[in-house]
């Protein structure tokens, strides 16, 4: 079996979040980095190359669609996937419009979260390799 070399970053105020995250991508081979605010998390998004990024919505002094799309006008490509408490339909359809690929809701949603940031990392390779 193919070593997974991906890195996910994780961006949520709640420490206990990123770090049930970060145990579940790293049970699955993944390389995990997590931050609690999303300046830092635009900061190492525009510094470091990551496969995938989970992110909160709901967080102080910067929200999660703030987050992805600052992280939408220099990097167009990394998947970006909303683990959120909001289960709100205005607030989906306003976090997919800001340049997220998924949303998924806490904790409801957390056996599948690790299977789509899994599908789409392999569908962006695909794109990648077949351009």
């Amino acid at each position: 079996m193919k070593k997974n070399t991906h890195t996910v970053l994780c961006v949520d105020d709640n420490i206990d979040t990123c770090e049930l995250v970060r145990l579940m991508f790293e049970g699955d081979g993944y390389k995990v980095v997590t931050c609690q605010d999303g300046q830092e998390a635009i900061r190492l998004i525009r510094y470091e190359n990551f496969d995938a990024v989970v992110l909160d919505y709901l967080m102080p002094e910067i929200d999660g669609m703030d987050v992805c799309r600052a992280i939408r006008t220099f990097n167009k490509n990394v998947p970006v996937v909303f683990f959120t408490a909001s289960a709100r339909e205005k607030d989906r359809v306003a976090i997919l419009e800001s340049g997220a690929q998924a949303f998924l809701v806490k904790p409801n949603d957390l056996n599948i979260l690790t299977e789509t940031v899994f599908r789409l990392v392999e569908q962006k390779e695909s794109t990648i390799n077949a351009g």
